[in-house]
């Protein structure tokens, strides 16, 4: 037997397939790094929060605070007496301060093998690391967190083998801890009545008989540890023949006695056990052989347990849920357990020392067995004792894994979030300092706090906000936790908030102080790459209502603009900054007559009326087409469907006619037509839409194509919509795929549509434009073959309505007049603001007042005309000799009221000043809405951000207090789902 283990691990080692070494990093040096992680659990009781784990060559070799690291030369580790150490400079440091480490898992019962491999009784000489596979997946253990396990060579006998203890890894990783462990021993009904066994002579022949079957033992309950201490009896005669009897005295080799013997002297027994009964059984057993065993599953130990605790044995608890599977239905009563979630508190209490382990099939739910421990009465860092470092020295590996310190494997799970909470998922799993399992990336993001301030309702205390794809996807006190989710928990004192707006500022237009016409779409030329973005979304502005430095009577045009990128650059070239194009317009009107509403104001609300009310005609009618379209289209399936489905049509008779008359002569009948699938299926008008990539808007225009005379060829002309240009188009049409070529002056080269006719008179494909690719949708609104000419801009009666040109000047008018942005107005007296207040009420146009100080004079006026203020949040009036702080002043007289910074790099100030209008008298919650949710509304972004509501852009501030106590400080900006605070600082 040992002769041939040896030969075994020889070949083994000679082919390659054993390492005992630590992996290297390419080159063979040791890997050296630092992980810094939120909380460091030992897995020994300590806990440490702003940890760093030092790792190097598969070890740990210090943990220590990461303030450490200011001083790399002189770290001071937790737990080193007084040790000063010094870290390379070339150690690299992973950023993992979101997340929390604890040592890797030991699950002390994975099952490899079947017990019942064999008829023996006892078949003590299986080996359960000889039917290990180390190329066999095991994705589902390290996605539990699980970085050792103790491999069980199967139940279904009385012994089934011998147990080995290994840590998991890459394919074809073998790393064994101890090859050969306890022998197993089943104390319950899978060990009864195995089948009688037949012993096959060899070799056979006719004048040697082959004897008949043997019954085999336990039959009963009653005779296991009668069975097993009478195999044990003779297993140890058979040792001791074999080391002492003469050479032709010597037993003949019997494996079974001899692991069985091995084990016994080793004092490596395993005894599974649950019901009392069986226990009872297995501790007679072991004071009567003089054995130490591990008692596994031990469902009912808590029956047995001062005798467990006097014995001073160690219990592998088996955790009594059965949460996975099909639920079992209830045995007769003599063999129904009675399990109870206290029994591993009560082992505890008695100081037996256990493990935690799952019963075989309930998956590796290491965690949740111990979760439900502490549902017992265990406490927190017992129960994850349990599943690491209690796990380990019950399985004898104790000095190397299971616990997070100096000179230990480097083994450690990363987690989103407290190891015993239910929706803490593992992100990383790493096995001697080798990252072996990451979860798959996801862009969703939880925040959890002690408070939600959510400006759409009262504070949630302890609430979270769950951000997915940008997007604000749930709000409340619990919400999901989807897989891979990063978890960003600010601390039961922290107070969540909406990003920040500031309601009038110049952000963007740094290198241009001068005023900008109404007519130029600003929003185009918006990049990230102004330093000063950056500064104001860790500032806590999110979003910023842009508009030039200098207003005139004629107006300047308002924009709104995210602080911070939060797409990617092959979704939007401007990343998601561009919020509104146009959301209002800003009117100076300081110098005009008080009693008058402004000539020019009149003028362009009168324009914007009339091209709104283009749109809006254009609008009807597209949509009247487009039903009578469906309806169309819904008709001609439907007669194609009773033509194809429909009886064969029946032949007319011939009429009747005399014999010998001469046929009638008249006109030839028509030649059928061509099929309808054999129609030109390109030739017409076609009204495409382009989306995606770097568009912030979708794109909508025309082509006019025409199939050439071969039936591939494709020539023609594009226009976008309310533009007089016209471009050349050439392409090809194979089969159902159409490509077409536009002759468009571009950097990247002409762009190019593939698009398939998906069904009659749709096409759909992508549009590439060097590293972009648009999404590209045409629908033919006429099948007539066109004269494409490039002047001519031809419409069929039967076509889809011409949309009206776009006007940029009226297009922010247009924004006001659709309740989607405000005017801005200064004004210099009470009169100029009575006189325009009851302007904007009669034309049901949404406005405010740019710093005007006076507002308690028209209060009534501009309550009735809902017309708010936009102030600086420090501003302050004097009269009369008193001085008044107007924010304050505004709250009383219930107007609302939005702050601005009027600056571009200074509206990062601008949460700090709100701390300025608080000390005047603000609310605390009255300053909040004039950072949120009343400045969204006044220019109409409130379906996007101004308050946390599902739907809603992830926009969010995180404070380690009251967001306007002075003391009170920024810890996180979160913009699109996107932390800034950490990723960009």
């Amino acid at each position: 037997m040992r002769r041939s283990c040896a030969f075994g691990l020889a070949l083994l080692g000679a082919l390659g397939s054993v390492s005992t070494a630590a992996p290297r990093a390419p080159g063979g040096a040791p890997r050296s790094f630092c992980v810094v992680v939120r909380r460091l659990h030992s897995g020994s009781g300590a806990t440490y929060d702003d940890a760093v784990l030092w790792v190097r060559g598969g070890k740990i070799e210090a943990l220590f605070h990461r303030d450490e690291l200011a001083h790399p030369d002189r770290i001071r580790p937790w737990g080193g007496s007084g040790q000063v150490l010094s870290l390379p400079p070339e150690v690299p440091i992973y950023d993992r301060s979101s997340l929390v480490a604890v040592p890797g898992l030991v699950f002390a019962g994975e099952v490899v093998g079947s017990g019942a491999r064999d008829a023996a009784t006892a078949s003590a000489r299986f080996r359960a690391l000889d039917a290990y596979d180390p190329y066999a997946p095991r994705r589902d253990l390290l996605a539990g967190g699980v970085t050792t396990v103790f491999l069980h060579p199967g139940r279904g006998r009385l012994v089934t083998g011998e147990g080995a203890v290994v840590k998991l890894g890459p394919p074809g990783a073998l790393r064994v801890l101890r090859a050969r462990a306890e022998l197993c021993v089943e104390f319950g009904a899978g060990a009864l009545r195995p089948p009688a066994r037949v012993e096959i002579p060899v070799p056979s022949s006719s004048d040697v008989p082959i004897e008949p079957a043997e019954r085999q033992r336990p039959s009963s309950r009653l005779s296991l540890a009668d069975t097993l201490r009478e195999r044990l009896r003779r297993a140890l005669r058979y040792d001791e023949a074999r080391r002492s009897a003469p050479a032709d005295a010597r037993p003949d080799l019997d494996l079974d006695l001899e692991a069985l013997a091995e084990a016994a002297l080793a004092g490596r027994l395993r005894i599974e056990a649950r019901r009392e009964d069986e226990l009872r059984e297995a501790l007679a057993f072991a004071r009567a052989s003089g054995l130490r065993p591990v008692l596994a599953g031990a469902t009912e130990v808590y029956r047995v347990l001062d005798e467990v605790a006097a014995a001073g044995f160690p219990v592998v608890y088996e955790s009594p849920a059965r949460l996975r599977g099909p639920a079992s239905e209830l045995a007769a009563a003599q063999e129904r357990l009675r399990p109870r979630l206290d029994a591993a508190a009560r082992l505890a209490a008695r100081r037996v020392p256990f493990a935690l382990t799952v019963a075989p099939g309930e998956g590796p739910e290491l965690r949740l067995a111990a979760a439900l421990a502490v549902r017992g009465g265990l406490s927190p860092e017992r129960a994850l004792r349990a599943v690491t470092s209690g796990a380990a020295e019950v399985l004898g590996v104790g000095d190397r894994v299971g616990t997070l310190a100096a000179g230990r494997d480097a083994d450690f799970v990363l987690l989103s979030d407290a190891p015993l909470r239910t929706a803490s998922a593992v992100v990383e799993t790493w096995i001697d300092g080798r990252r072996v399992y990451r979860a798959p990336s996801s862009d969703a993001l939880v925040v959890r706090a002690g408070t939600l301030l959510t400006c759409a309702g009262d504070p949630i205390p302890g609430g979270e906000v769950l951000i997915e794809g940008g997007s604000i996807a749930a709000v409340g006190s619990s919400v999901p936790h989807p897989p891979g989710a990063r978890i960003l928990d600010a601390g039961p004192r922290s107070v969540v908030t909406p990003g920040f707006v500031d309601a009038f500022g110049h952000l963007g237009y740094r290198n241009d102080r001068g005023s900008i016409a109404p007519s130029l779409p600003v929003h185009l030329a918006v990049a990230d790459d102004d330093p000063e973005r950056l500064r104001v979304a860790l500032g806590g502005v999110t979003t910023v209502v842009a508009a030039p430095w200098k207003t005139s009577s004629r107006g300047g045009r308002l924009a709104a603009f995210k602080t911070a990128a939060w797409r990617p650059l092959s979704e939007d070239l401007r990343r998601g900054l561009v919020l509104r194009p146009a959301c209002g317009v800003v009117y100076d009107f300081r110098r005009g007559d008080p009693l008058e509403v402004p000539p020019q104001l009149r003028a362009a609300v009168r324009k914007a009326k009339a091209y709104v009310a283009r749109w809006k005609q254009y609008e009807k009618d597209l949509a009247k087409w487009r039903a009578a379209r469906a309806k169309a289209r819904e008709s001609e399936r439907a007669a194609r469907a009773g033509r194809r489905i429909g009886p064969a049509p029946t032949k007319e008779p011939s009429p009747a006619r005399d014999e010998g008359a001469t046929p009638e002569k008249g006109p030839k009948p028509e030649a059928p037509g061509p099929k309808e699938e054999l129609a030109d299926p390109v030739s017409g008008v076609w009204r495409f839409t382009l989306s995606g990539g770097p568009l912030p808007e979708d794109q909508v225009g025309e082509l006019v194509l025409k199939l050439e005379d071969d039936e591939r060829t494709i020539s023609g002309i594009a226009r976008r919509e309310g533009r007089p240009e016209e471009l050349p188009v050439s392409g090809r049409i194979d089969g159902t795929s159409v490509t077409l070529i536009l002759q468009a002056p571009s950097p990247f080269g002409p762009p190019k549509v593939e698009a398939e006719l998906v069904e009659e008179d749709l096409l759909r494909g992508t549009v590439r434009l060097g590293p972009f690719t648009l999404q590209f949708e045409a629908v033919r609104t006429e099948r007539e073959a066109p004269a494409v000419k490039l002047e001519l801009r031809r419409r069929s009666k039967g076509g889809a309505p011409t949309p009206p040109p776009v006007d940029e000047s009226l297009e922010p008018l247009r924004a006001v007049l659709e309740g989607r942005g405000a005017l801005l107005l200064y004004v210099a007296s009470p009169a100029a603001a009575r006189t325009l207040a009851d302007y904007l009420r009669a034309e049901g146009l949404r406005g405010a007042l740019l710093d005007f100080s006076d507002a308690d004079l028209v209060a009534g006026e501009l309550r009735q005309g809902k017309v708010g203020l936009v102030l600086r949040p420090e501003a302050s009036a004097a009269r009369a000799g008193r001085r008044r702080a107007l924010a304050a002043e505004a709250e009383r007289l219930r107007l609302p009221v939005a702050f601005a910074s009027h600056g571009a790099g200074a509206a990062a100030q601008l949460p700090l000043r709100a701390l300025v209008a608080v000390e005047g008298g603000l609310s605390q919650a009255g300053a909040l809405r004039a950072l949120t949710i009343d400045a969204a509304r006044l220019f109409g972004l409130d379906d996007r951000v101004g308050s946390l509501e599902a739907g809603k852009d992830g926009d969010l501030l995180v404070f380690d207090g009251p967001p306007f106590e002075a003391t009170s400080r920024l810890r996180a900006v979160v913009v699109g789902g996107r932390v800034i605070e950490e990723e960009e600082r």
